[in-house]
């Protein structure tokens, strides 16, 4: 995941100052009751990245709702509401009421696998990977791959973003995102080349 640091007024957190005063690969996250200690790298992946940076393979070189997937995040991003009753005791299970948005307010099991969730402001803000979503009594139930903590959410309810996940995968990006005219993988590549020796006319192993 990407930081980005921003200086801004703290009175006025969402108006940023300027451009951004770091950006980096979050490398490490250690939760700590409320309080979530991150590292991150000026670098992060860059030293061990393919050159070229496109891999040759049936799977997405981009993500979703990046500048090459040209998908907007505000256009599939659905709103709901949740409370701290809401939480399950694992506190990675969150039941998320009056969903909507782009493909609700029903949604498919795992629509928002692979995607992210936020909710709360300021000192509350909490983000999360989604990692399993489902529609349990025609409520939204999602599964986070990290806690997410009750005493920061409102026991009245307060607002939910979701995004939506995408794996990458040719099918998902027609079926379920109607991009494929963005789809940056190839998805006839076979699973193994032949490959010829330069004047040669034996082949090679054939290898993935």
């Amino acid at each position: 995941m990407l930081l980005t640091i921003w200086k801004c007024d703290p009175d006025d957190p969402a108006g940023t100052r300027g451009n951004p005063i770091y950006t980096g690969f979050i490398t490490n996250v250690r939760p700590e009751g409320n309080k979530l200690t991150i590292e991150a790298t000026l670098f992060g992946r860059l030293l061990n990245s393919r050159a070229p940076g496109d891999v040759f393979g049936p799977g997405c070189n981009t993500y979703f709702t990046s500048v090459r997937c040209g998908l907007s995040e505000s256009t599939w991003r659905t709103s709901g509401t949740a409370a701290s009753a809401d939480l399950g005791a694992d506190l990675k299970t969150l039941s998320v009421h009056s969903t909507s948005g782009a493909g609700g307010p029903t949604y498919p099991d795992q629509y928002f696998a692979g995607g992210i969730l936020r909710t709360g402001a300021g000192r509350a803000t909490q983000i999360a990977t989604i990692v399993a979503s489902s529609m349990v009594a025609g409520v939204l139930t999602v599964k986070t791959a990290r806690p997410i903590w009750a005493d920061l959410i409102a026991a009245g309810g307060q607002a939910v973003q979701l995004v939506p996940g995408c794996d990458g995968q040719a099918s998902t990006c027609t079926g379920k995102f109607s991009n494929y005219g963005n789809f940056r993988g190839m998805p006839f590549i076979p699973d193994y080349i032949e490959q010829h020796d330069v004047g040669a006319g034996s082949i090679k192993t054939p290898k993935k």
